[in-house]
């Protein structure tokens, strides 16, 4: 069970690293109002490409912090035997 739990932690930690690029690569190049002067332009940006908006936020935040919870479980049976001073 142990060894499982530690290669799901690893999946998860790798999944993690995946979200992060991906969030940044769609902030820096699709979700980039940079050539829109103006905030009305910007807001009617961000209207134009609210889809995008939402995955990129889905993506960085919930799905995120539900593979961090998976991580932060791997972690913790991992460290609990041999720090347990760290994991009270």
């Amino acid at each position: 069970m142990s060894s499982d739990l530690q290669r799901i932690g690893g999946i998860a930690a790798l999944i993690e690293a995946a979200l992060y690029v991906t969030g940044f690569a769609m902030f820096l190049t699709v979700l980039d109002p940079a050539g829109y002067v103006g905030h009305a332009k910007k807001v009617a940006f961000l209207a134009d490409n609210q889809v995008a908006l939402f995955i990129a936020n889905l993506l960085i935040y919930v799905v995120f912090g539900v593979v961090l919870v998976v991580l932060v479980l791997a972690l913790h049976a991992r460290l609990k035997n041999e720090a347990p001073a760290i994991m009270r």
